[in-house]
């Protein structure tokens, strides 16, 4: 059944090196009864260890069944310990919130048999090794004697081949000990039992061979009876059934209520603790979000979707349409650069930075104070009623102030106008607000803004280059259409004649660059950093030429 040939067992610790036993050459058969003794550290243990699969060799071979065992796998000694080996261990090792009855029919269970079919057998087995009036006592409350007896009989329940006792009896009185090896002779005639022991007094009078070791050899090998060898049958197992799982999952679950009172009270703080900081985390890119914590976009609403093509082509009106049918669109937003554009209101005594730029015909809301814009220079500031701007609104009403569009954080243009009325809406964060103006003011920052985030250069059309590098540029509607107005003294080396011949306008933007042919006019102006001029009509015409890119803002977040 089992041949060891020149098994040795190393340990190696740290650098050291150390031996369990060396050279051990035997062979064990069904039928057997056979008994290891010797002194503490003579390899008793070890030997059974590497003969049950709980630790593994590391010189010889062991064969089971004639089979070879060195290139054995973890797995593999796994499955070689479920089909052929029962323990019986010194300590027990019961599960002590488990009743007798339970401590047996565990072994079945996870042997793949249903829980329906092996309360006849786990009755049968509690009766022959006697502790049938003890069956629904937990082992806890049992003696020594009666706890190893529980043992036997999870081992029996198993039905392997193999049954090993690792110092079965070190723990009992010289009573107790001769009842269990009086057990274990009777209950195991048709199988190999190897049992480790001290005291070969008290189990001389079962076993048919006796082992002594002692220094980690076998020095005597000695067939006290003669056995005649039996096939062994291998122990019945497949994986466990889901119902044995969730059975076996939830009785551990209660068995302890103390234990499971701590262990529930832990996961539930481990859980809010978790969930909390998600959720602080969550709460706080929200937060970012709504009140626009962001580099480049000023509106930073999560109901914002910002869309452009991957090609950066041009958005078609067709395009639109596709976006406009479907669900929660409430909005769509082209030339939507304006969310994004730096504005800052400024009076004698108050400056803020304004959210976002939007049409009087827009707001939906109710006046707070004041009345509502006429005028293209006259203002609605709209913001949450908690923000700290709300303290200045009896100062600012009707006192003339300035838009001021920024371009990279330089004044880029400015216009003069006065808030004439204020309103909150909660919807906005308390670092949020909106100006509302007429629609030409609207048009107008609108053009600012569109220059703001291009590159203008401009080139006479002779070859002659006029500085054509990124320029201010200027809005003016008093130019005449298709004209730019530039310094006389950026014109040195032009003559009339390239003069006359107009100028290129290139205005370079992150989709595209266009090319304008405009007439040039010369402007008395002595100094070349005076903005190149042209008229707002010309630039919002190219504003509303083509769409690159469009915000679509959703009904429900």
């Amino acid at each position: 059944m089992i041949r060891l040939k020149d098994v040795s067992k190393i340990y190696y610790n740290n650098g050291a090196v150390g031996t369990g036993f060396s050279n051990i050459s035997t062979e064990f058969k069904i039928g057997e009864f056979v008994a290891i003794v010797g002194e503490s550290g003579s390899g008793k243990s070890t030997l059974l260890n590497v003969i049950s699969g709980l630790d593994t060799y590391e010189e010889g071979e062991m064969y089971i069944d004639g089979k070879e065992t060195s290139h054995y796998t973890e797995r593999d000694f796994e499955e070689y310990r479920r089909k052929y080996i029962a323990n019986i261990f010194q300590a027990f090792n019961l599960v002590n919130s488990y009743t007798v009855r339970e401590n047996v029919e565990l072994v079945l269970l996870i042997n793949g048999y249903k829980k329906q079919d092996v309360k006849a057998r786990v009755d049968k087995i509690i009766r022959d090794v006697g502790l049938w009036e003890l069956r629904n006592k937990k082992v806890t409350k049992l003696s020594g004697g009666q706890k190893q007896r529980v043992a036997i009989a999870r081992a029996l329940a198993k039905e392997t081949p193999i049954i090993i006792a690792d110092e079965p009896t070190g723990n009992l009185d010289s009573r107790s000990a001769k009842q269990i090896f009086k057990l274990l002779h009777d209950m195991s005639k048709d199988k190999l039992v190897i049992v480790v022991t001290h005291n070969l007094e008290q189990v001389s009078e079962y076993a048919t061979r006796v082992i002594k070791m002692h220094d980690g050899k076998i020095i005597e090998d000695k067939k006290v009876k003669e056995v005649e060898e039996v096939k062994p049958e291998l122990s019945f197992h497949k994986p466990m059934t889901f119902g044995n799982i969730y059975r076996l999952a939830l009785k551990n679950t209660f068995n302890i209520f103390i234990r499971f009172a701590i262990i529930l009270v832990v996961f539930i703080a481990v859980c809010i603790t978790i969930l909390g900081e998600v959720g602080s985390r969550n709460k706080q890119l929200y937060d970012d979000a709504t009140r626009g914590a962001s580099d480049i976009f000023i509106d930073a609403s999560p109901k914002r979707i910002i869309i452009n093509k991957d090609d950066k082509s041009e958005i078609t009106l067709s395009d639109i349409e596709e976006i406009k049918k479907l669900s929660h669109v409430d909005d769509i937003l082209t030339n939507d650069f304006m969310r994004d554009v730096g504005v800052i209101y400024s009076t004698a005594i108050y400056d803020t930075n304004i959210s976002a730029i939007d049409i009087i015909d827009n707001f939906k809301g109710e006046l707070e104070d004041g009345e509502m814009p006429k005028s293209d220079n006259e203002f609605l500031l709209v913001n949450n009623e908690n923000s700290v701007d709300t303290i200045f609104y009896d100062d600012i009403i009707n006192v003339n102030g300035k838009l001021n569009i920024e371009n990279c954080g330089s004044a880029y243009s400015t216009l003069e106008g006065r808030i004439k009325g204020y309103a909150y809406d909660n919807s906005l964060s308390v670092d949020q607000n909106i100006m509302y103006v007429t629609e030409n003011t609207y048009k107008r920052i609108q053009a600012y803004a569109f220059i703001s985030n291009t590159e203008v250069s401009v080139k006479y059309l002779n070859g002659y280059i006029y500085e054509p590098e990124t320029r201010f540029v200027e809005l003016d509607n008093t130019i005449p259409r298709n004209t730019v107005y530039i310094p006389k003294a950026s014109v040195k080396g032009c003559d009339e004649t390239c003069l006359n011949a107009g100028v290129d306008l290139a205005i370079k933007s992150f989709y595209k660059t266009d090319n304008f042919k405009y007439d040039v006019k010369i402007t008395e102006d002595r100094d070349d950093t005076i903005y190149i001029k042209i008229n707002l009509d010309d630039v919002y015409d190219l504003i509303n030429k083509d769409v690159y890119q469009l915000s679509v803002y959703a009904d429900d977040l």
